[in-house]
């Protein structure tokens, strides 16, 4: 599935190539869409051809042909509309389709994508605004995320266990409560998210944006808003009188401190 601005790119390649019989370069992509980097032409480029809308040519300066046939590596499966990653909603009906790579279905079995509305399964990456991919199915282990229907025809998307009175539905959100039914029906099983990094950079939910902080480390993370970092990355203390490889550091851990 693509994003609006790789439609936005992939109509106009295809307009210039039928326009000009070749193919734009990165900086005239780049002028069109008053952009400031060609890296970001870069990857919506590496973006189209990943899913199967461009192809590369070897030894030509303007190397890229638009594909018109993408069956090989592509699936079109139902979008059955949206579900709840919060409350329960009610369950809609299959109203159009959606092209995704075939390797982000199972081997065997029927598919349908849902589109997630609320915050409740954040902790799992499947954001306000991401696409799921179901593989239907009517069973599921503990721990599994699936799509439920509750109340007779509420939809709701949580992580299932089973209790002794009926069925926990845990969100991937330590904000919220699970939610405890004595009877659901499993429509299937999430295998595949597709997240949509465009709306949520417009939504501020999860702005995609590079900074370098500077300043002391315990007083710059207290400014970082809650439930805003999904994975931290550290690396070991350095100066405190530990050889790495051929480098010593020389500060004794007090003058560390």
């Amino acid at each position: 599935m693509l994003t609006p601005r790789q439609k936005q790119i992939l109509n106009y390649l295809t307009k210039y190539v039928n326009d000009n019989d070749y193919f734009p370069s990165y900086e005239e992509i780049k002028r069109h869409f008053k952009l400031s980097s060609v890296a970001t032409i870069h990857e919506h480029i590496e973006a189209l051809k990943s899913k199967g809308y461009l192809d590369r040519k070897r030894n030509q300066p303007r190397g890229i042909k638009l594909l018109n046939k993408r069956s090989a590596t592509m699936a079109s499966i139902p979008l059955a509309g949206a579900i709840a990653a919060g409350e329960p909603i009610e369950a809609f009906e299959d109203v159009e389709t959606i092209d995704i790579p075939k390797n982000m279905l199972s081997k065997s079995g029927k598919h349908f994508a849902l589109k997630v509305k609320g915050s409740s399964m954040v902790e799992d990456g499947i954001m306000d605004g991401s696409t799921v991919i179901i593989k239907k199915q009517h069973d599921a282990e503990n721990g599994d995320t699936i799509v439920a229907l509750i109340n007779g025809n509420e939809a709701t998307l949580k992580k299932i266990y089973k209790e002794k009175k009926g069925y926990r539905l845990q969100p991937a959100n330590s904000a919220l409560k699970p939610i405890f039914v004595k009877n659901l029906r499993i429509q299937g099983k999430v295998i595949s998210i597709i997240r949509n990094f465009e709306e949520e950079k417009e939504t501020k939910k999860m702005p995609l944006v590079d900074k370098i902080a500077c300043g002391d480390v315990i007083e710059m993370m207290k400014k970082i808003d809650d439930n805003s970092v999904h994975l931290a990355i550290t690396s070991p203390p350095y100066n405190v009188g530990k050889a790495y490889d051929n480098h010593f550091d020389k500060m004794n851990y007090q003058e560390y401190l």
